[in-house]
């Protein structure tokens, strides 16, 4: 008798830290295939309101296109408030003129919104924007600039402005 319940405290004793693996397994946000982040993508809102508070939500994705990320998600390294932070500084900064805060509402709002590509190519690059829907931002610039929002959200608005076609900005738009 005292073998049978031995043998069942083992056995269940098996399951129950093969339950714990599982439960570490499924909780843990990293593709355990190649150690990148499962998830790549993420969706934001942005409120550019109007002057008489009428909200304007719009919405837009930050996609994670870095190669080799590690296992950290862009939302775990806080490149995802960065960058939520900066557009809607840049809109309460420089939308304070109608014709800019609509110009920045006609960019994001374009046919499925703004993308917003994070990403780390060998060619060094702070911001860019390649087509009216399409902004592109280097991880080490993004990395490097937090002591300096300021700098991000001038880009961001440059950016629109190139989107946008006003002021001599055109498209393709690039900083280095």
């Amino acid at each position: 008798m005292k073998k049978q319940v031995s043998h069942k405290i083992i056995f269940f004793t098996g399951i129950l830290i093969l339950l714990i693996i599982v439960i570490t397994a499924c909780n843990n946000p990293t593709d355990d295939l190649n150690g990148e982040p499962a998830t790549r993508e993420f969706s934001v809102s942005f409120n550019f309101y109007y002057n008489d508070g009428q909200e304007s939500i719009i919405n837009a994705k930050i996609q994670d296109n870095r190669i080799q990320p590690g296992s950290q998600t862009l939302q775990q390294m806080g490149i995802v408030k960065q960058i939520e932070d900066a557009v809607m500084v840049a809109f309460e900064t420089f939308g304070i003129n109608p014709p800019l805060a609509n110009g920045l509402r006609n960019a994001f709002g374009v046919e499925g919104g703004v993308t917003i590509i994070v990403d780390n190519p060998a060619t060094p690059y702070k911001m860019k924007a390649t087509d009216n829907k399409t902004m592109y931002f280097h991880i080490n610039y993004l990395r490097s600039n937090n002591s300096n929002p300021t700098d991000i959200e001038q880009h961001i608005w440059d950016a629109v402005r190139a989107m946008i076609g006003v002021d001599d900005f055109t498209l393709p738009h690039e900083v280095y």
